[in-house]
């Protein structure tokens, strides 16, 4: 039998192999074949790109196929790539398939069409499939001494034999009547049977042998990596990701490398002796030269883990290590990675009858957050079955290695999220998406691996960064899902658990925004921008964004339409932007919902009706805009100020409920009504500053009067916005008494249900206020930002602003026993408001001194004369 075809392809095969970089083959599974007779072969060619689908995942099993389809799959399976003459009268070059003819014309089947006409869309017979897969094979002609179907009379003399031979060889066979039926229209379920039977069965078994073995597989970096100066560079793999214990006790540390503070280098101890070893022992490959971005880079035979282990079935990690000739070791980490486990089983059966639950959560996730998680998952498990939780990275930019360290290397003060979830009682699967990594794990070989792997979980969570990377890693450009949006989706309807804090919040919604600054989206008073997913950058910007506007772009809508998320909500003040942002009105959104550190909305169907329930240790924030009244967005032809009335805020608590179908808001039962005194409300200069809005609010609950302002300065000293807080006539507030926590801010304030709150804003006479100014200043906090020595005071002055000449030395002192004033205090006008002071030691200590005696403002008001200590916990408190 001769066999020039397959041969050759298999020779081809085996030589691509050993030259290219692989990865185990994980296609998408088609929609419409399952349980379909051909199903095996059908996925199998589709999962290898020789059987395409109609754009939606379905292959029409049953439909004839054409001319051009069926050789543009012969194409693909044989490996026939060159291109040679089209010759037919009705084909041109516009034609989809003209390549595939003029490649087909040169692989030299096409003669079993001998008419000038190629009739591309015309169904092929079985008859033409007989003669097609006699010539692909090479096979001889056969002889039968009887009828072996009941309508042999009925093929034509001269194709018996290659009917014959095509049965013998068990390509294609009869019907169940005993008839070969061959002017019938071949089917794309028969199509695939005979080119999987004849040739691609064969092709999966040999990439199967190869695939077993780690010399087959090829891996790139993505930077440069020069052997200059180097004593030893290696190629290593491990199951574990490298800082983990496991691998070298490689101890990790951060320097400054090329001006950026990096995670990549470590200084204990891979020597050039242990190098050495590792090579003796088979578990590195030793690399001698250069090796520039994207090169491929291929392992030594019968190579072993860096842990000694044999290849086999599991996911792999690559690196490659250098020591330099100081001894300086440096780890690159691959984004791609070696997968030969099996594709993990989804989960198919219902909880909750089906109704998924999403948690967006508004910020600093604490223990009673993920122990509430760690609950909601286990519903309907076993008693001691673990649940696991999807952890998707996607909202950082930075390499899949470094996201998976963050997630997993224990912090002194944090801890890792492997044990914060195992803590909780549940098991992580880590995702490795990000935008780093799209082109390795979308629309890859990869993608049917990690799709699954989320579909095998109890639920979701997406972590925090940067939501507009969320939407480019789970969303197609024009806002479809991707693969692992829709594995995302199959656990929420299986009765999932989804959660996500920060820009695990942001993404929920649909649309999304971000980037936006309370002051400069009032100054500026444009429209917000908007995004398409292919415009945005890893900085979550496009090019053509203004900074300091709103930016839109495509979410998920895991939550109701026309609610727009927003997280950290007064802890970061985002008030402002998200007011202008229900102006803009993108994707008909009226309402935000800004929710607080520590704070989620339990978002679930009950009854038929979306509900949301409060759970966590603050408040979330219901900003209803749609009956207010908007200045117009300023254009070259209306340079309008910004000014806002009508805005309805309702502030919910633990237990609090709101109905997404009618907007009705239910107190949690046991809650009393607030008592009311004769006292002023708090205010503040800048309104929007962390907590501020949220304690003016809770002092109104408590005032008898019936509003307070605020205001909201910047940059420029002569625009200043007033902002109105009002009592509703069906205001009301309800507490049950428990008291904020891990907020000094708000210490000592009960939590508070507040509905009904009118919110209005408007540009105000800057002159006029600091005319007016008979307040004095007042010393809102102080806080520590990223370093420890320096110590920020936050000033609040409602109207003419701060005398920087009345901050310095004398007027601010620091009374410790360890430290001493590094430099004099500095101030910061608004929109900053603060006050810098900075030690010359590495921190503060306890017990600490600020005393504050003569600062002003420009009305010439004083600053009351006050004391504060720095306390065991860091903080610091008023004496």
């Amino acid at each position: 039998m001769n066999r020039t075809f397959k041969k050759g392809f298999i020779l081809l095969v085996l030589l691509v192999f050993s030259l290219s970089m692989s990865s185990v083959t994980y296609g998408t599974n088609a929609k419409d074949v399952t349980k379909h007779w051909a199903e095996t072969e059908m996925q199998a060619l589709y999962r290898q790109g020789i059987l395409f689908g109609n754009g939606e995942g379905l292959l029409m099993p049953n439909k004839a196929i054409s001319r051009a389809e069926l050789i543009t799959m012969v194409n693909k399976a044989y490996g026939f790539s060159d291109l040679g003459a089209v010759s037919y009268k009705d084909i041109n070059a516009d034609n989809w398939y003209y390549s595939a003819v003029a490649v087909a014309s040169k692989a030299g089947y096409l003669k079993i069409w001998t008419d000038e006409i190629f009739n591309a869309t015309a169904p092929v017979t079985r008859l033409e499939m007989t003669k097609l897969i006699f010539t692909l094979e090479g096979l001889s002609p056969k002889d039968e001494s009887g009828d072996i179907y009941k309508d042999y009379a009925k093929i034509p003399k001269e194709a018996s034999t290659l009917v014959n031979s095509v049965t013998q060889a068990g390509l294609m066979k009869g019907f169940p009547d005993g008839n070969f039926m061959p002017d019938k229209a071949l089917t794309r379920a028969e199509a695939a049977v005979i080119l999987y039977n004849a040739h691609v069965k064969d092709q999966i078994d040999v990439e199967k042998v190869a695939r077993s073995k780690i010399e087959f597989y090829q891996i790139d970096f993505s930077e440069d990596i020069s052997s200059k100066n180097m004593e030893r560079m290696i190629l290593f793999y491990s199951k574990d990701l490298l800082y983990r214990d496991s691998i070298q006790d490689l101890e990790r540390m951060y320097v400054v490398k090329d001006g950026y503070e990096t995670d990549i280098i470590n200084n204990k101890r891979l020597t050039v002796a242990k190098v050495d070893e590792l090579v003796k022992l088979g578990q590195a490959k030793l690399i001698e030269s250069s090796i520039t971005q994207n090169q491929k880079i291929g392992f030594a035979d019968k190579q072993k883990t860096v842990e000694g282990d044999p290849f086999g079935k599991d996911v792999y990690y690559v690196y490659i290590a250098t020591v330099d000739k100081d001894g300086m070791v440096t780890i690159y980490d691959s984004k791609e990675y070696i997968i030969t486990a099996d594709i993990p089983k989804a989960k198919t059966d219902q909880v909750r009858n089906g109704h998924g639950v999403v948690y967006p959560i508004g910020g600093d996730t604490v223990k009673t957050n993920y122990d509430y998680i760690g609950e909601q998952l286990a519903v309907g498990l076993e008693k001691n079955e673990r649940p696991k939780i999807a952890l998707i990275n996607s909202s950082r930019d930075y390499d899949t290695s470094l996201t998976y360290t963050y997630d997993t290397e224990d912090d002194p003060a944090w801890g890792t999220y492997e044990k914060i979830f195992a803590d909780a009682g549940m098991d992580i699967e880590w995702i490795p998406l990000n935008y780093d990594t799209l082109d390795y794990y979308v629309n890859s070989d990869y993608t049917e691996y990690y799709t699954e792997l989320i579909k095998s979980c109890d639920g979701v969570y997406f972590m925090g960064g940067d939501q507009m990377l969320h939407a480019i890693s789970l969303l197609n450009e024009d806002g479809s899902d991707n693969a692992y949006m829709e594995a995302i989706r199959y656990v929420y309807e299986r009765g999932g658990f989804i959660t996500g804090t920060s820009a695990g919040l942001h993404i929920m919604s649909d649309p999304i925004y971000s980037i936006g600054e309370n002051y400069q989206t009032m100054y500026m008073n444009l429209s917000g921008q908007w995004g398409e997913l292919s415009e945005f950058d890893e900085n979550g910007e496009t090019a053509d964004w203004t900074p300091g506007n709103n930016l839109y772009t495509h979410g998920i809508g895991l939550i109701p339409e026309g609610y727009l998320l927003d997280s950290h909500f007064d802890a970061r003040g985002r008030l402002g932007r998200l007011l202008v942002g229900l102006r803009d009105q993108i994707g008909n959104i009226k309402v935000g919902i800004g929710a607080d550190e520590s704070t989620g909305l339990r978002i679930e169907e009950i009854d038929g009706q979306m509900i949301g329930t409060v759970v966590g240790l603050r408040g979330v924030y219901f900003v209803d805009a749609s009956k207010a009244v908007y200045s117009l967005p300023r254009t070259d032809d209306n340079p309008t100020n910004f000014s806002v009335s009508g805005v309805r805020i309702d502030y919910l608590t633990s237990g609090d409920t709101y109905n997404f179908e009618t907007k009705e808001i239910k107190i949690a039962t046991g809650k009393t009504t607030v008592v009311e005194n004769s006292l002023s409300p708090y205010s503040s200069a800048n309104i929007f500053r962390e907590y501020a809005t949220t304690k003016a609010l809770l002092e109104l609950s408590k005032s008898e009067l019936s509003s307070v302002v605020g205001y909201n300065k910047g940059a420029d000293k002569d625009v200043v916005f007033e902002v109105t807080f009002k009592k509703m006539p069906e205001y009301e507030a309800k507490t049950a008494g428990d008291l904020y926590l891990n907020t000094y801010i708000l210490e000592g304030y009960q939590q508070t249900s507040m509905l009904g709150i009118e919110v209005s804003v408007k540009q105000v006479n800057a002159s006029s206020l600091a005319s007016d100014d008979k307040t004095p200043p007042n010393i809102y906090g102080i806080r520590h930002y990223s370093k420890a020595y320096d110590a920020w005071i936050w000033i609040d002055d409602l109207q003419s602003g701060i005398d920087s000449e009345t901050v310095n030395a004398d007027t601010i002192k620091l009374i410790s026993k360890v430290s001493t004033l590094y430099r004099a205090p500095e101030y910061y006008a608004a929109p900053d408001d603060e006050i810098k002071l900075t030690v010359d030691q590495d921190e503060f200590s306890i017990g600490d001194l600020i005393v504050i005696d003569g600062v002003k403002d420009l009305a010439g008001n004083l600053v009351e004369t006050q004391t504060w200590e720095k306390q065991l916990d860091g903080s610091w408190k008023k004496k």
